[in-house]
């Protein structure tokens, strides 16, 4: 399902990912790959956090499909 968010261009470039949308990608793919989810640290926990709200997020909720 990520594989799918960044080909179609939800992880889209900005400061935080200093300008490389695949970044939020990789990190994305790297947290939801941890065995131990508590390895997790609570830093890491609010970029998920962010990620999911302010780019996955709107991006499910506007495709056509739902309506």
């Amino acid at each position: 399902m990520l594989e799918y968010f960044l080909d179609e261009g939800v992880f889209t470039p900005d400061g935080w990912n200093f300008g490389d949308g695949e970044r939020d990608y990789e990190f994305l793919r790297k947290m939801f790959n941890k065995r131990n989810k508590e390895d997790i640290s609570q830093k890491q926990s609010a970029k998920i956090y962010m990620l999911l709200t302010k780019k996955v997020l709107p991006f499910v909720l506007a495709d056509s499909r739902l309506q």
